[in-house]
């Protein structure tokens, strides 16, 4: 399986008062997304039944 970064992927993009970001509502719902699928539940299931070898995903 690869290593995904689900964290890093998921960080918010609201930007700061001196610098607002841009595109917040198109990240959020992309977050969104990414949570609901649901990747480390998937990778529990599978590690229970096999050995799970992480790879890098580049």
């Amino acid at each position: 399986m690869e290593d995904r970064n689900t964290k890093g992927m998921t960080q918010s993009a609201k930007g700061t008062v001196d610098k607002p970001a841009k595109n917040v509502r198109q990240k959020s719902g992309l977050n969104r997304e990414i949570l609901t699928t649901g990747w480390s539940g998937l990778e529990q299931k599978v590690s229970d039944k096999a050995e799970v070898i992480k790879i890098n995903p580049a």
